[in-house]
């Protein structure tokens, strides 16, 4: 039963939420009609951590980078080698796997005007690798690519690497236009001009990035002309409740990332459509710091991961728009054993563990972007079992540099899965390579496991892979580096003008909206 003083608590609670989204709203910058029915405004929940692909490409960052840049090949799960076509046309590898020839399009010019040709193939992955940076785990696998001819590029592997192709489909590994990037590189390559400025081939370009942090599109003068959208606003705001206000107002056209707890409250806007995704893509978890007390303790972690209600978070929490599922393979994978039970809580288990450790309640602040009900149903779950947890909310730039720094107790993160292919997964979040960068940020280090995930990732027949992603499975069930919590359905909201919404279960946040429409009242 909800007492009269929560509810009084919930009604001042959307009553200030609505009095910002009024206040805010009358700031934005207001349009004629003609360019508000060619504007799209999107409201996205933080500022993206760079523009700059080969920086940082998050969930939170490609879906706008994949407008402003292509890749060489595009991820199609019913395509024989995974992938098809983008700048790329065709593709082989040698007979030893330790080199890859792709052929390039001529028809595709950067917005400068440049030819997309060879010479940038080249100079993007190259760049990517050698700034290291968070961006820099899909081409791991790379040694260095070099030029064939014009139109050929060959790239050359460490080592036979299986997951090349689905790599050189992603957002890190987008190529940009080598003589406008040079004529800015700074000090840094290009990081700083590229976190403000664009230099690619995708539908759109970056046109100004203003002092609030809104980002604007225009549509790139050398590509096809978008169908409707001549302008793109994407506006941080972080505020749930605000993001909903202003939806349903008309001040904004579409939110990316609905929390799934929430999803009744945007069903019942005026005006306003909701499309939900196949679940097994995203994976929300807590990354538990290996490297320092008190979850450098196996039994820490365990007690962590046994002391969540999953199901009261799935059904109560998350109103069942989640998949929750045991180990570490995603429901994504053909892998993917459906008949094993969901994960139960064991509160004395939890316990037990936590005083077989010797941990006496000292502090452990978990960190988020975000606070809402799934952080505050986890502090309470962990709490019950003997944990002293504080929420910590940090924005997207600092959170990031505690998981490089490794300098937190306990994070609430995510991760999208970049294929069907739980390899490139375990590579990028649990091998010891992967710790510096950040990607790896619980910090779990153990040979044995990166010596498996490395024989993952090589060229094998489907009985050994099978084999051996169980073994990773069961490895990591017993170090239990992170706890996995769910994988939530993916959900957009947008006004019901707006039609050409897509939800790739490969991609769930980019939206091809220089194909998008606004339809006539």
């Amino acid at each position: 039963m909800v007492s009269a003083m929560s509810k009084q608590r919930s009604k001042y609670s959307l009553s200030f939420a609505c009095l910002i989204g009024l206040v805010l709203s009358a700031c934005l910058p207001q349009q004629d009609l003609e360019n508000r029915d060619r504007t799209l405004i999107i409201a996205k929940a933080a500022q993206p951590l760079s523009l700059d692909p080969a920086v940082y490409a998050t969930g939170n960052d490609y879906p706008m980078q994949e407008l402003l840049y292509h890749q060489l090949v595009k991820l199609d799960a019913d395509a024989p080698d995974g992938v098809t076509p983008e700048l790329a046309t065709d593709w082989g590898f040698s007979e030893d796997g330790l080199s890859l020839n792709l052929r390039i399009r001529d028809d595709i010019r950067f917005e400068s005007g440049a030819v997309v040709d060879a010479n940038a193939v080249v100079y993007s992955l190259n760049r990517l690798k050698t700034l290291g940076r968070w961006s820099s785990v899909y081409v791991e696998w790379l040694d260095r690519a070099e030029k064939v001819s014009d139109r050929e590029v060959q790239l050359i592997l460490k080592e036979p690497f299986r997951p090349a192709l689905a790599m050189l489909a992603q957002a890190a590994t987008s190529i940009v236009d080598p003589s406008v990037v040079e004529a800015n590189a700074g000090e840094d390559q290009g990081m700083t001009f590229l976190a403000r400025n664009s230099a690619g081939s995708g539908p759109y370009r970056l046109e100004t990035v203003t002092v609030d942090g809104t980002v604007i599109f225009s549509p790139n003068p050398s590509a096809e002309k978008p169908a409707h959208f001549t302008s793109v606003e994407w506006r941080a705001i972080p505020d749930e409740g605000v993001r909903r206000v202003l939806l349903e107002r008309g001040d904004v056209d579409f939110t990316d990332i609905v929390p799934a707890a929430f999803l009744d409250r945007y069903r019942n806007l005026d005006n306003v459509e909701v499309s939900l995704g196949e679940g097994g893509a995203s994976l929300s978890f807590l990354v538990l710091n290996n490297r320092r007390a008190p979850f450098s303790n196996p039994l820490v972690r365990k007690a962590a991961a046994a002391a969540i209600d999953y199901e009261s978070l799935r059904d109560l929490v998350l109103k069942g728009n989640a998949i929750q599922f045991s180990g570490y393979v995603s429901p994504q994978s053909s892998l993917f054993d459906a008949s094993e039970p969901s994960p139960k809580r064991d509160l004395d288990l939890a316990r037990s563990l936590l005083g077989d450790a010797g941990y006496s309640g000292e502090a452990i602040e978990m960190v988020t972007t975000q606070v809402g009900p799934v952080g505050e149903f986890i502090q309470s779950n962990l709490k019950e079992a003997g944990f002293n947890i504080k929420i910590i909310r940090r924005d997207m730039s600092s959170f990031q540099s505690l998981k490089i720094n490794g300098d937190f107790d306990l994070i609430y993160d995510g991760w999208l899965m970049d294929s069907d292919d739980p390899a490139p997964f375990f590579d990028a979040l649990f091998t010891t390579k992967n710790i510096q960068t950040g990607v790896n940020s619980s910090g779990f280090s153990d040979p044995e496991t990166d010596e498996l995930i490395s024989r993952l990732l090589q060229p094998i027949d489907d009985e050994l892979f099978a084999d051996l992603v169980r073994d990773v499975d069961e490895t990591l069930r017993d170090a239990q580096p992170i706890v996995i919590l769910f994988s939530a359905l993916p959900i957009a909201a947008y006004r019901e003008d707006i039609s050409g919404v897509k939800i790739n279960p490969l991609k769930p946040y980019y939206q091809p909206i220089h194909e998008m429409k606004r339809t006539s009242p």
